[in-house]
């Protein structure tokens, strides 16, 4: 319940006012704004949180709270430019950061929605690479671990799985399909109920039950804009988990 959420980290900000846990309620609190739709009043809170790191102020919570705003600028305001922003200050200014994979995901996305074809091709090929070398990487360890065992370790020919980063790549070759996908995230696709509950669970970052709303959007409206809007968020949401 986002509701009775956001009124106890409300409490929480307002005894707190400083100190050990104060950013971690806020960003909290923004993420519960951001859920309900209040997105202005998130990017306040996580610059409350910005503002305490710039003042060089107890504060975990800093980069976080640049992704999350790069990810509220992109995908519930529309606005690349300011995503973009976001993520170059969260790759300058925490070039040690564990989120960089993260927003490096999103700046493909915003020159995607620029109409920045080559840019988004390069990081999204880049990001496949990366995950290319992950799976054969978890493949040979379950070998060794069923060999070891005493297993027969099967191989697969099956290959990887394809994910929404390679719909992307072919988005990026084909003009045509990239601008149809591009206006497909700005139009009433979203109005399904399942999928605005997705998109709220996708802002909380909270990607395993986002999956499965867009899963069953995209099983209840399949066939239709709607339901091809929600396949591609679903392979966004497998690229976070």
């Amino acid at each position: 319940d986002y509701g009775e959420a956001l009124k106890g980290f409300q409490r929480i900000v307002k005894n707190l006012t400083r100190g050990k846990g104060y950013d971690r309620a806020l960003f909290r609190l923004g993420q519960c704004q951001a859920a309900l739709g209040d997105e202005r009043e998130a990017l306040a809170s996580w610059d409350r949180i910005l503002a305490l790191a710039r003042m060089k102020q107890p504060c975990d919570y800093a980069d976080d709270s640049l992704l999350a705003q790069a990810d509220t600028w992109l995908n519930a305001i529309g606005n690349p430019d300011n995503a973009l922003k976001c993520c170059r200050a969260l790759q300058s200014e925490f070039p040690r950061s564990d989120l960089l994979q993260q927003a490096e995901r999103i700046v493909g996305m915003a020159h995607f929605y620029r109409g920045d074809l080559d840019q988004a091709r390069i990081i999204f090929e880049r990001e496949l690479v990366r995950q290319n070398a992950e799976l054969a990487r978890r493949q040979a360890e379950d070998s060794t671990r069923e060999t070891e065992s005493g297993k027969t370790a099967e191989v697969t020919s099956a290959g990887r799985p394809i994910t929404g980063l390679d719909r992307l790549v072919a988005a990026c070759r084909d003009r045509k399909l990239a601008a149809h996908l591009g206006a497909r995230f700005k139009a009433a696709a979203r109005s399904a109920p399942m999928i605005r509950l997705g998109d709220m669970q996708f802002a909380s970052m909270e990607y395993g039950k986002a999956l499965r709303s867009y899963m069953k959007a995209a099983r209840e409206k399949w066939g239709s804009e709607s339901a091809a809007y929600a396949m591609l968020q679903a392979g966004r949401c497998h690229n976070q988990l």
